[in-house]
């Protein structure tokens, strides 16, 4: 008999959402076994492998959902490597355009082995142990020369075979094996190869320019050897480490760095071979150097420094995350996520005075799941650098940073804190050191103060327990639900881009609601609260809006409903629409998102009924105002008020009111 599966099970084989199967059920892209299963549909198993083959193969038109991106397939030059101006990037791109979409285990092994050979021949490496991984079968170069020829002849006639010359630096071999391995395969295991520029900030930062030789050095997902390729001449080959899970990548790894040291020897090649192993880093220590015992006995490898961009978004089986679960205490959620795993791992393995820096995900300085690998974080480390590098990473949105912590044992006195954010570098004290629930640090020594004046001022409310926050409509379809003309049955529904501080645009956009239809909604009663707050969901800043009309929103534009006692809600949206909370809210948080979690920590301070009747009143004013001269004068009288509140000196004010600059507002025009 056939197996059956509930929704969430089947959600779980494809990696997409419930949300988004939910989606596809309504569509009809995902259809259950019996049409009576309406409220618990079950799913028959051949069913589900089927979408799932027709996925991965490409044939299905749900793979054009952004959801399903995990299964696409095939090669292409990858996007996320370090230059596209590089001598071998030409090269490497006419092979591809050439070669068919897929390849076979032994031709991509024989492409490999054509550019190794071409490199170490041109640098004047001779080490066949070297290509070991990439021929398995043991052959003798002018054997694997022959076969090298006979594909090109036999398996791609109309393709020219390509000349490769080494250049100090490049990583031709990774960029011809990254954009050869299939794209999903990428992105199952996380593996997104680091632009150039991420790792020289990442290297020059480190203090490794006279490193004596005896300091030690590992990467633990070294990959084909790009952190490693950029490391000082100081380094001693002898100390450098590295670790994989892919065989291939290791070997390309040991290749790099034969020729990036130049090796004329035997015993030389060996140590490379020694120090760069095949190993999951999270399930074995391995190198047998210098250790110490650690509290529970066991003797583990130790190392000065410890670098690299550990896997994202690595696939676990059950049985994998059950023995993890034993190990880590970030494996300890429903979903761990690996690249806080390797930071774990890597924290034990630091000397005293040893040094961290990986290239990570911006979400793991602040989102709740990654609170315990801050705690770890906190309780063993000094923050030494922090940078914000944006969406470093080509194709991929994902904001990401560079972080270098210090191991606290033996630390005298730390050094201050170098911060980089894009045009703007300063140093922290280390008091500013920051709290496991919130590594951001955005604002220098001054700014710092400021913002701990605004929270800890003795009159302040803040909205977590005190209020209700809604998404706006997902409606799943808006080209079949939405319309742009008003119609008897429907009713106006807003978009983020409506939404302006102290006011709402018309809106253009109309709909017939429907919560049955709709993908994703918030009950009803939010949306017909006599009063509530609009604000702009995707955005850097936060901008709210009044509304009594009971509007509806999309997902774009959601929903603050404030239950502060004695509080009104227009002031409210004062103290949230001011420079004043501009300035904290940019200094203590770091999102193109206005995250529900943020504005639940935000400092509201309290005041009397009559001031809260004054400032209502001029929010009022603002908004029925077409004089951009008043609006920005009422503003300003806002804003002075709410700094008063919050004992702001003249200078903190006009502190705050230089750095939060009038072409920022989003008034309402």
């Amino acid at each position: 008999m056939e197996t059956l599966l509930t929704l969430s099970e089947v959600c779980k084989i494809l990696s997409i959402s419930t949300a988004t199967g939910r989606n596809w059920v309504r569509l009809g892209k995902l259809v259950p076994q019996s049409a009576s299963d309406s409220v618990f549909p079950l799913f028959s198993s051949s069913t589900v492998d089927l979408l799932k083959k027709s996925l991965q193969n490409g044939t299905s038109p749900v793979l054009k959902s952004r959801r399903n991106k995990k299964y696409i397939s095939g090669n292409g030059t990858d996007a996320s490597y370090p230059v596209s101006d590089c001598s071998c990037y030409d090269t490497v791109n006419k092979l591809l355009q050439n070669l068919p979409a897929k390849l076979t285990s032994d031709q991509l092994q024989l492409l490999l082995c054509d550019c190794a050979l071409q490199l170490m021949a041109d640098a004047g490496i001779s080490a066949p142990v070297l290509i070991d991984y990439l021929i398995p079968v043991q052959l003798k170069s002018s054997e694997i020369t022959s076969l090298i020829r006979s594909m090109y002849q036999q398996d791609f006639p109309n393709v020219e075979p390509p000349v490769y010359h080494y250049l100090h630096g490049e990583d031709t071999l990774g960029l011809l094996y990254t954009s050869l391995h299939n794209i999903g395969n990428r992105k199952a295991f996380g593996a997104y190869y680091t632009p150039f520029s991420v790792i020289h900030k990442l290297i020059d930062h480190l203090p490794v320019s006279s490193c004596n030789s005896s300091v030690t050095l590992l990467d633990p997902s070294c990959g084909t050897g790009g952190f490693l390729l950029h490391l000082p001449s100081a380094f001693h080959l002898a100390n450098i480490y590295g670790c994989d899970i892919d065989a291939i990548a290791i070997s390309i790894a040991r290749i790099n760095l034969a020729m990036h040291f130049s090796v004329k020897n035997d015993s030389e090649v060996q140590t490379i071979c020694n120090n760069l192993k095949v190993m999951n880093w999270l399930v074995h220590d391995f190198f047998p150097f210098e250790s110490c015992s650690n509290s529970i006995s066991q003797k583990i490898p130790l190392y000065d420094f410890i670098i690299g961009n550990p896997p994202w978004g690595s696939d676990f089986s059950s049985e994998e995350l059950t023995a993890l679960r034993t190990q880590y205490r970030c494996a300890r959620n429903a979903h761990p996520e690996s690249y806080t795993l390797f930071i774990e791992q890597s924290l034990l393995h630091l000397k005293p005075n040893g040094i961290l820096s990986f290239v990570l995900p911006e979400t793991l300085l602040q989102v709740k799941k990654h609170l315990p690998c801050r705690q770890l974080i906190y309780d063993k480390t000094f923050f030494r650098f922090l940078a914000y590098l944006g969406d470093a990473f080509k194709g991929v949105q994902c904001p990401c940073i560079i972080l270098e912590v210090q191991n606290r044992i033996q630390i005298q006195s730390p050094s201050p804190i170098m911060v980089q954010l894009p045009g703007q570098n300063f140093s922290i004290s280390v008091d500013h050191n920051p709290t496991p629930e919130n590594f951001h640090l955005l604002c220098d020594n001054y700014a710092y103060e400021i913002v701990e004046k605004m929270k800890s001022n003795p009159h302040i409310l803040n909205l977590l327990h005190n209020a209700d926050f809604a998404m706006g409509i997902v409606t799943g379809s808006n080209d079949r639900l939405i319309c742009s003309e008003k119609e008897d049955e429907n009713e106006p529904i807003l978009r983020g881009s409506n939404i302006f501080r102290y006011g709402i645009t018309p809106p253009q956009a109309y709909i017939s609601y429907n919560a049955a239809i709709f993908q994703q909604t918030a009950p009803e009663k939010f949306y017909r609260a006599a009063e509530k707050l609009f604000y702009r969901f995707i955005s850097s800043e936060l901008i709210f809006a009044y509304d009594n009309q009971q509007l509806l929103s999309l997902n774009s534009c959601n929903i603050l409903i404030p239950h502060l006692p004695g509080i009104r809600m227009r002031y409210i949206m004062a103290v949230l629409n001011s420079r004043i909370m501009q300035f904290y809210y940019s200094r203590t948080f770091h999102s193109v998102k206005v995250l529900r979690s943020a504005l639940e920590q935000l400092p509201i301070p309290c005041c009397d009924i009559p001031l809260q009747n004054k400032i209502a009143e001029l929010t009022i004013q603002l908004s029925a105002s077409s004089n951009a001269k008043q609006r920005l004068a009422l503003y300003n009288d806002i804003d002075r008020r709410i700094a008063s509140l919050f004992s702001l000196s003249d200078e903190e004010y006009h502190t705050i009111i230089n750095l939060e600059k009038t072409s920022r507002l989003l008034l309402f025009v």
